[in-house]
């Protein structure tokens, strides 16, 4: 990829952007926004003006290039989730003399509230002095929080899109193939995280321990297929069981969907199944209200985040299963090397 055309224009496009996050980034934290420590403003768009002017002034990219891409894509990824999380939640955040309101958002409210408390102590005479140069009320720094948290959002959701772009084009360029047990391995590594969640929040048959025990085989899977660059009847033979545990991943994370959209009704029917061994699941669920920072909290705000975090856990295994099914089916059945890049 010569330094010409329209894929070399989304190099400057992102130092452009990058450039807005580090500018939108001192606003970010001079108006103590939620999530102002974690500093991502100014983490992703330093990675994204070094990415994007290490490329500029080289002809053709390299591994270099792909790999500051990727990683560039890595922190977008978390960047543009905890913006849309912060934009989604920000006008519940409000924390001079008021007290914890219930809402969606009140775990995050709780988890950051000292923080933005003491920045606000620290700032508040920074920032209603800025507020005075223009003529604004002091009132308007909720507005200016909201609209730095959605200016953000959107920048971080084209910077993500743009490291996407161009990780697949120098991955392209430098003939980096990505085969099929790469994807496998970085599935069930998250499959593993989710797994954690899934025990710790007491979803559908947490119990049973499935999706561990499954993403542990699709680990096993993967590096078995990496090894022999799946060839060989023992890994064919891995694949089609990955390929049917991921079936059964499926099932239950489609079940526990179910479940979870009739957790209030009376168990009748199918739903009397949602709570298999309900002595286990009281025994999980009064575990999780008695730990931190449950314990101080009311117990329907306890149990509203209970249920957001159970609703996620189910849908991220629900489309890791899918990845999974596919990916080891492609495996097992491949008459030849496949390969996933572009």
């Amino acid at each position: 990829m010569a330094s010409t055309g329209p894929k070399w224009s989304l190099y400057p496009l992102l130092a452009v952007v990058a450039v807005f996050e580090f500018a939108l980034g001192g606003a970010h934290i001079a108006y103590c926004s939620p999530l102002f420590f974690f500093l991502f403003p100014f983490i992703n768009s330093a990675f994204g003006l070094v990415t994007a002017f290490h490329a500029i002034f080289l002809r053709y990219p390299n591994r270099c290039d792909f790999y500051l891409q990727l990683t560039c894509s890595s922190i977008g990824f978390f960047f543009f989730f905890s913006s849309l999380m912060e934009t989604y939640c920000i006008n519940e955040f409000k924390y001079a003399d008021e007290t914890i309101k219930d809402g969606v958002c009140h775990g995050l409210k709780y988890r950051t509230i000292a923080m933005v408390g003491s920045c606000n102590d620290l700032l508040a005479n920074l920032q209603l002095s800025i507020l005075d140069k223009f003529g604004w009320e002091p009132k308007e720094r909720e507005w200016i929080r909201f609209f730095t948290s959605i200016s953000l959002t959107i920048l971080s959701g084209i910077h993500l899109l743009i490291c996407t772009l161009l990780t697949f084009y120098s991955a392209t360029e430098t003939k980096i193939r990505l085969y099929s047990y790469h994807y496998q391995v970085v599935i069930s590594i998250f499959i593993i995280i989710v797994s954690f969640f899934h025990l710790r929040y007491c979803c559908t048959f947490f119990f049973l321990y499935l999706p561990l025990a499954i993403g542990m085989f699709s680990l096993l899977q993967g590096i078995v297929s990496w090894r022999t660059k799946c060839h060989g009847s023992t890994t064919r033979a891995l694949n089609i069981i990955g390929a049917a545990f991921a079936v059964l991943m499926n099932a239950t994370t489609s079940f526990g969907i179910f479940c979870w959209f009739n957790r209030n009704t009376v168990p009748h029917m199918i739903t009397r199944h949602c709570h298999w061994l309900s002595h286990r699941e009281a025994y999980c669920m009064r575990v999780v209200h008695f730990t931190h920072p449950y314990i101080d909290w009311l117990p329907q705000e306890t149990e509203r985040e209970i249920a957001a975090i159970q609703i996620t856990v189910h849908i991220l295994l629900f489309i890791f299963s899918c990845i999974q099914f596919s990916i080891s089916m492609r495996s097992a059945f491949s008459t030849k090397k496949q390969y996933l890049y572009y």
